[in-house]
């Protein structure tokens, strides 16, 4: 058995196993280079592995969740794009570029109130000034966006409403998800109830009821969601099939449209090496 040569310390127990962290490194590095020839699908592949032997709370650990939030969102994947920042965020709560990425991809993923907070938290962090035009071009974006949501919720309502309305839409999206329809339903219905001027929620609501064959008040539901805006298409497209569901009592894949399956991500966000 060789002996390790003095002050070098290229590997560290994680888990119970040995893990050479320049190895990891060296994926890192290959990663960061996919991503500047635009082999997303490599450097997602390649930083899962990272992921699989990166120490807790390890650098390495960071910056693998960092490239991975970076790919997805190339691949325009938002919901694994934030919840990789996420992860990024509560490994390294001081690093302004993973709050700001994070704050793009609340965004997408319609959490326009988290997307304020997390750019306000990047903006408050000294290692923001590499990006401070930009951040400040979203934080102005944000805050304006937030303010007429509140607006048109009616006098009163605030942010921090705001906030449970977008975690509430978020678990009935994870229960449709799971198909766990009548659980979605409650949630979508509770939403509503706080303020009923989006018509996102009541399409939410109408798949729900159609998935159990509730069509009638599915139907309700849908026509509700084009009430408040004649022109949202994904309800439209669910009222053209509803006749055929009922028919049939069969609902094929893709014939209850869900917006965020169809929905494009810009793909700014900002990659620094």
């Amino acid at each position: 058995m060789s002996k390790k040569a003095k002050g070098n310390k290229p590997a560290t127990k994680a888990k119970g196993s040995l893990v050479d962290l320049k190895q990891l490194d060296r994926a890192l590095a290959n990663a960061s280079q996919q991503l500047i020839e635009k082999d997303y699908k490599g450097a997602i592949f390649t930083v899962q592995r990272v992921l699989r032997s990166a120490p807790p709370a390890s650098r390495q650990r960071v910056d693998a969740f960092r490239y991975l939030g970076v790919a997805q969102v190339m691949q325009k994947n938002a919901t694994e794009a934030y919840e990789a920042f996420t992860e990024g965020v509560k490994l390294a709560p001081d690093d302004a570029e993973l709050w700001f990425n994070r704050g793009l991809t609340s965004r997408y993923t319609s959490r326009i109130g988290q997307s304020l907070q997390d750019f306000e938290r990047a903006a408050a962090l000294p290692d923001s000034a590499p990006f401070q035009d930009k951040l400040e071009e979203e934080l102005s974006f944000s805050r304006e966006l937030v303010t007429k949501s509140l607006e048109s919720r009616g006098h009163g309502f605030t942010l921090e409403q705001l906030l449970v309305q977008e975690s509430l839409f978020q678990q009935g999206v994870k229960y449709q998800g799971k198909e766990q329809w009548s659980q979605a339903e409650q949630v979508f219905r509770q939403l509503i109830e706080m303020g009923d001027v989006l018509p996102q929620p009541w399409l939410n609501l109408g798949m729900s009821l159609i998935m159990q064959k509730r069509y009638d008040e599915g139907e309700a539901a849908l026509k509700r969601a084009l009430e408040i805006d004649p022109n949202y298409t994904y309800a439209r497209d669910n009222l053209e099939h509803l006749p055929e569901i009922r028919r049939t009592g069969v609902i094929k894949s893709g014939e209850v449209r869900d917006p965020f399956k169809a929905a494009g991500i810009k793909t700014g966000i900002s990659f620094y090496q």
